[in-house]
């Protein structure tokens, strides 16, 4: 495949999110392809070239992964902590990408996290179907990845989506650390009586000998991107929450990821306490072929 568009059109007719892209009708698909085109134009020849031949054309949860590779390489460009597409220096591993900062190498890989056996694309407003242990799910994700790329030595980070509308930020909090924003149970003497709970999850949390066993990764991103409900400028938006690990072996410096929120960690003691850095509610899109724009995004107010 030479172009975007030709890999594209080449699977146009088994997935409704390469049908939608190469729509000259919605300019919210117009705009979203030429992000995505401007982003290979940042990978090396033979990058782009392996991006193309690789697009998934039997899975359609698989194609839609590939894309948000794209969305997140393009975000971390933006965010100036330089990106690398599947850098190939961890032996027979190839992480989705690598970045820097505070010139510490962070691994990073990218996953979508599904309630529903088919998608809800992001201009679909239907509900999921299928309620499921969507913190679960989520926790035994990030285990596989974990499971997978300790052997690096590296510190990672994961990047979670939605795959439907039944994904919420509080199932990643709940996966990772037990308990959501606003649970009294995350703030007071954590993690010693939440770990108590046993609750689903708990990626974040020590083990039953107090041991950590996660340490290594030192945030989960979450990254909604949806459609905007704005009819006057349409097209995608992003939605970016970072959460940091309590103790990791690797920290990364609150403000790392400004203007996005991030759920950072003070130790008190012998525990530690929660605090945002963000309202929650930011969205970003991504405007010419370097720049952020960051406002609040409520459905009544959208933009």
């Amino acid at each position: 495949m030479d172009t975007l568009q030709d890999a594209l059109t080449d699977v146009r007719d088994r997935w409704p999110e390469a049908a939608w892209l190469l729509s000259r009708e919605d300019t919210g698909a117009i705009e979203t392809l030429q992000v995505f085109e401007t982003t290979l134009q940042r990978l090396s020849v033979p990058q782009r070239t392996a991006f193309l031949n690789g697009i998934p054309r039997n899975d359609e949860k698989d194609f839609a992964a590939k894309l948000r590779e794209l969305v997140v390489y393009e975000l971390l460009y933006r965010l100036k902590v330089h990106p690398t597409y599947h850098p190939r220096v961890y032996g027979d591993l190839s992480p989705d990408l690598s970045f820097l900062i505070d010139e510490k190498t962070f691994l990073a890989d990218v996953f979508m996290s599904f309630t529903s056996s088919r998608i809800l694309w992001p201009w679909d407003s239907r509900g999921s179907t299928d309620a499921g242990d969507k913190a679960k799910k989520i926790a035994d994700r990030l285990s596989e990845k974990y499971t997978k790329y300790k052997k690096t030595g590296a510190p990672l980070v994961f990047f979670v989506f939605p795959g439907d509308h039944g994904v919420k930020p509080r199932d990643a909090e709940l996966a990772l650390y037990g308990a959501s924003m606003g649970d009294p149970n995350l703030g007071e003497n954590f993690p010693r009586k939440i770990q108590g709970l046993h609750t689903p999850g708990s990626f974040f949390l020590p083990d039953d000998n107090w041991h950590l066993i996660h340490e290594m990764v030192s945030a989960v991103v979450w990254c909604d991107w949806f459609y905007t409900k704005s009819m006057k400028d349409p097209g995608m938006r992003l939605n970016v929450l970072v959460y940091h690990h309590w103790n990791p072996s690797v920290s990364i410096a609150p403000g790392s990821f400004r203007p996005f929120s991030e759920l950072v960690w003070k130790r008190a003691g012998d525990c530690w306490e929660p605090s945002q850095t963000q309202a929650p509610n930011l969205a970003a899109r991504f405007v010419d072929d370097s720049k952020i724009v960051v406002r609040k995004y409520a459905a009544n107010q959208p933009w």
